[in-house]
């Protein structure tokens, strides 16, 4: 795969190595198809990091930025983050033809930067530690991967015909190691010290004993009266029952529902959404399924594109049933 400027002042037109394009001037960028693999494909992706002076103009939809004639409009993937767009697109779902198309198969906007800059785009391939599984690629009708030759071009945007490139990548991109985070120091508080109240005792006085009195003699009366008998309650009858007893709950135990094949996103049911997470995964939009087993719908131990189709097809009631 290569990129071009469609009518840009290129050093080489077919296959340029810098373009210059007036400061604030629009112009196209494309991706075309040099040499195809030699089974045709039915898949293809494209993967572009533009840094940060060139600014991307996405079109209304992404089918439009597509120009392969082969692209299904029905299973377009596309996704950007700054800096960085790609592309991607079956030929179709239904038993989908092989293409050999070579030529334009993306084109994009760009505006270049108000000042002068240079600027390298750069087509990344799959497996590139930027784009992942993103990269440029090929898919045949046996779900075989091929990874395209690409290369980058140098974008000058400036009135003055191709100035040097300055903090521009290889195209060989070398993966930078982040800046190992410093631990901020930790603060340790002073310890608070709480005073301890100090007791005082507080002396007891003795009264000093005065002289002993010498009581008086006793009387001793003439009779002893003696009290009525107190009448003393009968003790209360407490009935002797025996202790209720306590039901032990009873737990049951639910089984795990066996994987249900086509079923890819967990929600029990085969429908058309979940050949779109076939799809999605593919693209690489997300590292997994959520019910992995439920993928593989033709039963032949893998998940590829073509499960997608077992799915749509089974849902639309061409086959009977998907293997267990």
């Amino acid at each position: 795969m290569v990129l071009t400027l469609p009518g840009g002042d290129c050093d080489v037109p077919a296959r340029p190595t810098k373009c210059t394009v007036a400061p604030g001037a629009v112009f196209d960028l494309s991706v075309e198809v040099a040499t195809a693999p030699v089974a045709g494909y039915i898949a293809i992706q494209t993967y572009l990091a533009y840094g940060t002076s060139l600014i991307y103009k996405p079109a209304d939809t992404p089918l439009a930025e597509i120009t392969w004639p082969d692209c299904s409009e029905s299973v377009v993937v596309h996704g950007s983050i700054p800096g960085n767009v790609h592309h991607g697109c079956t030929s179709g779902l239904f038993n989908p033809p092989v293409s050999n198309y070579l030529g334009q198969v993306v084109q994009l906007s760009f505006t270049c930067s108000a000042i002068q800059s240079a600027t390298e785009v750069m087509l990344l391939a799959y497996g590139d530690p930027v784009a992942g599984t993103d990269g440029a690629a090929f898919r045949d009708i046996d779900d075989v991967l091929t990874v395209p030759k690409v290369g980058s071009v140098t974008i000058n945007c400036s009135d003055a015909p191709s100035p040097t490139a300055t903090n521009t990548a290889s195209s060989d991109l070398t993966d930078t190691p982040a800046p190992a985070l410093t631990a901020s120091p930790t603060l340790t508080s002073s310890p608070v010290t709480t005073a301890t109240p100090t007791s005082e005792i507080t002396p007891t006085t003795t009264a000093a004993s005065g002289p002993t009195s010498t009581p008086p003699p006793t009387f001793t009366p003439a009779a002893t009266w003696t009290p009525e008998p107190t009448w003393t309650p009968q003790p209360t009858w407490t009935p002797n029952l025996p202790p209720t007893a306590t039901p032990t709950p009873t737990f049951t135990l639910t089984p795990t529902p066996a994987p249900l094949a086509g079923d890819t996103n967990c929600d029990g049911v085969v429908t058309p959404i979940d050949a779109t997470f076939v799809l999605q995964w593919w693209a690489g939009l997300f590292a997994a399924l959520p019910c992995p087993v439920g993928g593989d719908a033709n039963g032949d131990g893998v998940t590829t594109i073509l499960d997608a189709t077992v799915i749509l097809q089974f849902y639309a009631g061409l086959i009977d049933s998907l293997p267990p």
